[in-house]
């Protein structure tokens, strides 16, 4: 028991305003038994939905009707319709990267003027109060598409600043600022997330400098107080490199020392 045969009765075309083509085939299907399982008639001339019109790629098969024919309910007329295919749902984990720039302005405590002199009163001590200027610096901001987040990761490289070169920026220049993520759902791929990284660039380093001074000075690899005027100073005076104070006249000492953890950027696999 089964199909006995299968005719194509007609055929047709048209074409839409996009010049996109449909096209329409009625087949005549006979089976030797009346109770006949549906699914074998509609299937019976052997296209399926999303194949391809037999001599043009551009149409797929989005439609297949099976009707009675008659009434003996040995027939059946079978329409396979073809149409223009629809747009199709990319992967999003194929989407390429979003790299955005953009600048933020921090504070930065300053104890340099423009030229790179350090900054004192008349008589060569620092000032009282801390001294600040605006400084905008570059913001990098990725966005990536993963199929997955690793929280613990990214928690390790909170604050850290780059061992390597960067997008081009030298190594201890880029500091992570913060990693997200976004849990995002596709019917392609399921779960995913969508994680943003953003770094924040200080070609002058992320090292904490300040003026080399305080109250006290080694003598002798002893700590003594500075005296002025005979007596204990309680303001800071600038100091030499091996810690003695500063003789008149001469250039004040920076400091600088690095307070960021160094970590392998590359594994963010971003560039």
């Amino acid at each position: 028991m089964g199909i006995v045969s299968v005719a194509l009765q007609s055929r047709n075309c048209s074409i839409n305003e996009k010049s996109e083509p449909s096209y329409s085939h009625v087949y005549l299907v006979r089976t030797d038994n009346k109770l006949q399982n549906l699914p074998s008639i509609r299937s019976a001339p052997g296209i399926a939905i999303g194949d391809s019109y037999f001599d043009d790629s551009f149409a797929g098969c989005n439609g297949v009707d099976s009707q009675p024919y008659g009434e003996d309910g040995f027939w059946h007329t079978v329409t396979v319709n073809w149409g223009p295919w629809p747009e199709r749902e990319e992967n999003p984990l194929n989407e390429p990267t979003q790299v955005e720039w953009n600048l933020s302005q921090f504070e930065l405590e300053v104890e340099k003027d423009r030229n790179g002199k350090p900054i004192v009163n008349a008589a060569g001590m620092p000032p009282r109060d801390i001294l600040t200027k605006d400084d905008s610096r570059p913001i990098l901001t990725v966005t990536h598409n993963e199929a997955s987040f690793n929280g613990a990761l990214a928690y390790s490289y909170r604050d850290t600043v780059n061992r390597a070169a960067f997008f081009n920026a030298p190594r201890g220049t880029v500091k992570v600022m913060n990693i997200s993520a976004s849990r995002q759902f596709s019917p392609i791929c399921g779960f995913f997330y969508q994680v943003k990284y953003e770094f924040a660039f200080n070609l002058d380093g992320w090292a904490k400098e300040f003026l080399n001074c305080g109250t006290h000075e080694l003598d002798a690899g002893k700590l003594k107080p500075i005296l002025i005027n005979g007596k204990p100073t309680d303001e800071p005076v600038p100091l030499t490199r091996a810690g003695a104070k500063l003789p008149a006249g001469a250039a004040p000492v920076m400091l600088k020392f690095d307070v960021y953890h160094e970590a392998d950027f590359g594994a963010f696999n971003l560039e």
